[in-house]
């Protein structure tokens, strides 16, 4: 993909300003709620036009985390409205 079109967030409806993808820090956050202390981060590389997806809970009492890299901005924003909903019903993501 040319130009900016990469950049537009169907979870935010419009494209991400350059301000929210200064550095590589995080350009989305979702506090989930349910039994498990969870987020789910969008972090966005703009030279390689690829999205990250992280989930980070607590289960029995042990953080654990789930990462993919290198997607699209619609993969990445797909999966992690599925992994929110997951964690929110007090489930665990997987990569699969």
């Amino acid at each position: 993909m040319t130009g900016t079109a990469w950049l537009r967030s169907q979870l935010l409806g419009r494209e991400l300003e350059p301000s929210e993808l200064d550095g590589s820090g995080t350009y989305m956050t979702i506090h989930v709620g349910g039994p498990l202390d969870a987020d789910v981060l969008l972090m966005a590389d703009v030279e390689k036009q690829r999205v990250s997806v992280s989930a980070r809970w607590i289960a029995a009492g042990s953080s654990r985390e789930l990462r993919l890299d290198e997607l699209t901005m619609t993969d990445a924003e797909t999966r992690a409205g599925e992994w929110a909903d997951i964690l929110s019903a007090g489930g665990e993501p997987n990569a699969e």
